[in-house]
């Protein structure tokens, strides 16, 4: 039990450090009720339209980022 706490911890960290390189909306509005539909910020409507974020730096999923890193870690080009 201890390791699927530590992979989900992992996870939700990963998550919040690559938030400005993912299509993660990173100050999404408040709602009034917990079972309001989630609405997207203006801030990641553009930075999804446009597919890179504040900074010109390219914009990706998540997955697609962890695919690029398990890469790398392999020592593939």
């Amino acid at each position: 039990m201890f390791i699927c706490l530590l992979t989900a911890y992992l996870v939700w960290h990963l998550r919040e450090a690559l938030a400005p390189l993912a299509f993660t909306d990173e100050h999404p509005p408040t709602r009034e009720t917990p079972v309001a539909p989630a609405v997207r910020s203006t801030s990641a409507s553009t930075k999804a339209a446009a597919k890179c974020n504040g900074v010109h730096e390219e914009v990706r999923g998540f997955r697609e980022l962890r695919d690029d890193v398990q890469r790398v870690a392999k020592g593939e080009p």
